[in-house]
């Protein structure tokens, strides 16, 4: 998704939508070279033992891009690109899954889970201030109800405000698309919290049709 265009908001978007996310993660794996220590050579079968162990001894550099956008707007919210080197057996036998006993138990495996630990917690500091957002997940005559509870730390008499889209994909120069700015349509006062989910009503009088089934709403 990076590779051709670093800031394709519709494709985000649809993406959060589809998996009813707040965020959207994505990485760009950009360097994976491996590097022997020492000059192999040889000839017939002792020169393909020579390149079978550069492939397997000597070093590899890693280059990951991390980015961040938000699910709701589509804007980049992090992008940071992670760089190290493994050094001795660099090869990951292609039966390890990230992430696995297995995979972590080599030099390049172990780097990458590094690099994961890190990009976590570099995330985390930097989105820890940004608003909180969820969707409405049911409207049941004046109970709205939205895919978040108390496990997102929501409580009665918290207020979020509503947003509902101002139109479709809005087509730039050169063929780019980014998402129409969300507007603000109503504020929602939580009457209910369960671990899961919380259901509130909306302050004032509001038009069926400017709330519905997939609008966000948004912390102040």
């Amino acid at each position: 998704m990076q590779e051709r265009n670093e800031y394709e908001f519709s494709k985000v978007v649809k993406m959060a939508n589809k998996s009813g996310a707040q965020f959207v993660l994505s990485g760009v794996l950009r360097d994976m070279e491996i590097a022997s220590d020492e000059y192999m050579q040889g000839s017939g079968v002792q020169g393909l033992l020579n390149s079978w162990k550069r492939h397997i001894t000597g070093s590899r550099n890693i280059g990951i891009d991390v980015y961040v956008h938000d699910g709701m707007t589509g804007a980049l919210l992090f992008q940071r690109r992670y760089v190290d080197k493994s050094s001795g057996d660099v090869f990951i036998p292609a039966s390890y899954t990230v992430g696995s006993d297995g995979f972590r138990s080599t030099a390049t495996g172990q780097k990458i889970t590094d690099i994961i630990h890190n990009a976590s917690g570099d995330i985390a500091a930097a989105l820890s201030c940004y608003p909180f957002s969820a969707r409405i997940a049911d409207i049941k005559g004046d109970k709205i109800y939205i895919d978040a509870g108390a496990q997102e730390k929501l409580n009665v008499g918290d207020q979020l405000i509503v947003y509902s889209a101002a139109g479709d994909n809005v087509v730039l120069d050169g063929g780019n698309s980014a998402v129409a700015n969300k507007q603000p349509s109503s504020v929602l006062t939580i009457q209910s919290v369960t671990p899961r989910y919380a259901v509130g009503s909306l302050e004032g009088v509001v038009k069926k049709p400017s709330i519905k089934i997939g609008d966000w709403v948004r912390s102040q």
